[in-house]
This record gives C-alpha cells, structure tokens and sequence, in this order.
C-alpha cells in the first residue's frame, strides 16, 4: 500500500482515529468496516508516532 513515507504522513497529522482510518481506505484502495475489518500494522516501530496511535486505536476503536 504505497511507500512508507507516503503511509507516516497519515500519523504526523493528529491521532484522530476517523481519520486515520479513511485515509488508510483511500491509500488501500480497500473498505474498512468496523468489527470486520482486521487491520496489522507490520513494521509499526519504524513509525514512532503509528506506534503511538495505538494507544488511541485502543481507547476510541477497540473494536
């Protein structure tokens, strides 16, 4: 899904979850549904701050 730099522009943003998770949709090229969609971030410590939106995936999307 695109090259790296292109996907860690998406966190430097804000930690905004909705957001997140449509811009991955649109960069995918895929639907992302809540409670369907399984969603790996491989290689997410190469990322601090992909890392550290987990703690808001958690908390605002547990699901």
């Amino acid at each position: 899904m695109g090259d790296s730099q292109e996907l860690v522009s998406i966190f430097e943003k804000d930690f905004d979850i909705e957001r997140i998770i449509t811009e991955l949709s649109i960069r995918s090229g895929e639907s992302i549904f809540k409670n369907e969609t399984f969603i790996i971030f491989d290689e997410i410590q190469a990322c601090e701050r992909a890392f550290l939106s987990l703690k808001y995936f958690f908390e605002k999307a547990p699901e």
